[in-house]
């Protein structure tokens, strides 16, 4: 499917299907909570030749999502679908589909084992093995964990729990590491700056839409911005607002890639 805005180019393909035209397409990647997610509208009509689309959805398809400017290499995201449902109101002829990122062994494999007088970086590769994925960048500190045991934890939260065990016991700094998955399926656990090429800018006049300060010490700004194909959660970001005075670098928690006919966009709180 070809945008209308000139020059933005995404295709999405669910299963065999190639989905040439779709009224909107979100993908969103969330820092706590690891997994990315997309919603795809899709219009009824588009499976008038495919009867068996519906039914095939139950059987979670891969999702493939590019979409760039053209003449660049395109931001691609994998999945598969996990539910769907039918469109209401005003988008009672379009079918919503649901998937969920190449997190999902994150989330959905377990692991229960115990260490003693083991190295952090050992442990910590340890329970990436065990989601099934290709271990990548592991980037902790060389400390020794005296005693560390897991009760049947996904693997996401046994990480959160070694991050805390260095934070709290050892006084390291955690802050700054991520958990992700790259697009050749390889999980890395590492500062989440370390894989990040280049900061974008985003200023007054040089593209920003909207930012909404933080209202509360706890809270999140937010920005809004024409689309940035490349960034995901964890990644930093220079803001430039002269109007409301605000100049800073920061790192996005929660980034949301918005594509419809008529307006691109992408959503970042931090």
């Amino acid at each position: 499917m070809m945008s209308h805005i000139y020059g933005i180019e995404i295709s999405i393909q669910i299963g065999n299907y190639l989905i040439h035209r779709a009224p909107r397409c979100i993908i969103t990647y969330d820092r706590h909570t690891v997994l990315s997610r997309a919603e795809i509208h899709v219009p009824n009509h588009v499976f008038g030749a495919a009867k068996n689309m519906l039914s095939s959805l139950s059987q979670f398809p891969e999702v493939s999502i590019a979409v760039g400017y053209r003449n660049q290499e395109p931001h691609k995201w994998k999945g598969t679908v996990d539910g769907w449902k039918q469109g209401q109101g005003n988008k009672r002829d379009q079918l919503i589909i649901y998937a969920a990122g190449v997190e999902l062994p994150l989330v959905q494999k377990t692991i229960c084992e115990m260490w003693v007088d083991e190295s952090a970086p050992a442990i910590a590769k340890r329970i990436l093995e065990t989601s099934g994925l290709s271990v990548g960048v592991v980037d902790v500190p060389q400390e020794i964990i005296p005693r560390m045991t897991l009760a049947t934890v996904p693997v996401w939260q046994a990480i959160q729990q070694l991050s805390n065990t260095l934070q709290q016991g050892h006084g390291c700094k955690m802050k700054g590491h991520a958990l992700w998955v790259d697009e050749a399926n390889v999980v890395h656990f590492a500062p989440s700056d370390h894989w990040q090429d280049t900061t974008p800018v985003i200023a007054t006049g040089a593209g920003l839409i909207r930012h909404t300060p933080a209202q509360t010490v706890c809270g999140r700004n937010k920005v809004e911005t024409f689309l940035l194909p490349t960034m995901r959660a964890g990644m930093r970001f220079t803001l430039k607002n002269s109007r409301k005075g605000i100049t800073g670098i920061f790192r996005a928690l929660r980034v949301t890639h918005s594509v419809e006919p008529d307006r691109v966009r992408t959503f970042l709180s931090c």
